[in-house]
Parts: structure tokens; C-alpha cells; sequence
């Protein structure tokens, strides 16, 4: 296991908290799955864990292109979830921990005009979210995986999404959808939401004990 992204934080009872994402092969962003250990005031690790990401979980709003590849992957052990960054880290107070990651990528394309001269187009993808929450213990309460796709010509703008919490400790993520989505069934492949090109405002919740999610779709941005 390769670790490629970690956060460290502060923890309960002046421990220390290190989390991230993990892969199969060093020079790689695509990750195999989560780990968490901790660390006591005299530098001792404790709790040390690792939780692969379920093919299951890989294939939900997946083209079924992607998902025959991720089933012939997984069988020689190398299916992994593409591109995915880790955004958020959050310690809550019995100990357990919530890993928020958004997958987050672009692509760069050269072309060669009939006089000679190249142009350059580079695209940004925001797409699917992964939550995941473990125990006090690091066992693996729940993971789930938000569906959301959004292109920008540009790296700032209408791309990812905002969280927060509220009084009942449950989890909210709201961005701007294609409003085709509004509808979207559980191994449906999601329309694309443009930058710029209005979009519908909705947002998730995650129940905190459960991990049940539900949608919320609020308003047009038109």
C-alpha cells in the first residue's frame, strides 16, 4: 500500500490523527482505499487500519464500458477510483472520523490549425464524491458515493461543492447539477453540468448514524 494523500489532525485525549487515501502503484492519484492510524503523545501508532474501496461502490453511475473494466480490474486486484482528492477530514467527538474526497482531474488537448499554429484546450472535471466514516475503533461504520459531473474551462468558478453539518451532526453537500439529474436513479449515468451554463442547485444529506442519503433539488439558477 502506497500512500498517496494524507491529512493529519488533532484528536481526542492530545492524540493525533493521520488519514488518507491509498493505491496499488506509487506514481499513481487513482486509490485503492482508505487508511486512518493515530499517534500518542510519545509517537506510538495505534488503530491502524485500511478499508479497499467495494467494486460495488467503483461501479455505481459508472458507463458500463467502466464498469466491465473495474470487474475485469478487480479480479487481478487493481480496480481503483480514478483521480478521486481528499477534501475534508473532520474528528468528531466520540472519536470517529468522516473522509470526504471529490474526484478531480483535467485534461489538456493540442490542436494544429491548417496554417501551422496550435492551440491549447484544457478542460476541468469535478465529478463524483466519496464519503466515508469510520468507528472510534477505525472499523468501517459506512462509505457512499455521491453522483455528480461538472466541466469548466476553467479551474475556478461553479465547479465542486460546499459542506457543512448541522445540529444533528448530519452531513450536507450542495453544488449545481444538470437539471436532467433531478430525476436520477441509483445506477444511472449522470448528465454533465456545464460552468456557467446556469445549473440547478442541490445538495445531498448523509445521515451520521445511518448513512442513509437523501436529495434535496432547490432551485433553477436561471
Amino acid at each position: 500500500k502506497f500512500i498517496n494523500r494524507i491529512w493529519i489532525t488533532e484528536g481526542n485525549n492530545d492524540d493525533m490523527v493521520c488519514a488518507g487515501y491509498y493505491s496499488i502503484d506509487k506514481y499513481t492519484s487513482d486509490v485503492k482505499g482508505i487508511f486512518s492510524f493515530k499517534l500518542d503523545k510519545d509517537g506510538n501508532i495505534f488503530n491502524e487500519v485500511s478499508h479497499e474501496i467495494p467494486l460495488e461502490i467503483l461501479n455505481m453511475y459508472e458507463a458500463k464500458r467502466t464498469q466491465k473494466k473495474n470487474k475485469k480490474d478487480d479480479k487481478k486486484g487493481k480496480s481503483e477510483f480514478d483521480a478521486l482528492e481528499l477534501t475534508h477530514l473532520i474528528t468528531n467527538g466520540d472519536g470517529s472520523l468522516l473522509l470526504i474526497g471529490e474526484q478531480s482531474y483535467s485534461i489538456t488537448r493540442y490542436y494544429t490549425n491548417s496554417n501551422g499554429s496550435t492551440r491549447t484546450v484544457t478542460k476541468y472535471y469535478s465529478n463524483d464524491i466519496l464519503v466515508t466514516k469510520l468507528d472510534p475503533q477505525g472499523k468501517l461504520a459506512w462509505m457512499k458515493k455521491l453522483p455528480k459531473r461538472q466541466i469548466s474551462g476553467t479551474p475556478y468558478g461553479g465547479l465542486s461543492f460546499k459542506y457543512f453539518s448541522d445540529d444533528n451532526n448530519n452531513h450536507h453537500f450542495l453544488f449545481l447539477d444538470n437539471v436532467k439529474n433531478i430525476e436520477l436513479g441509483l445506477n444511472d449515468l449522470p448528465h454533465c453540468h456545464a460552468d456557467g451554463q446556469g445549473g440547478f442547485l442541490t445538495g445531498y444529506e448523509i445521515d451520521n448514524s445511518t448513512g442513509e442519503v437523501a436529495k434535496q433539488n432547490y432551485f433553477d439558477m436561471r
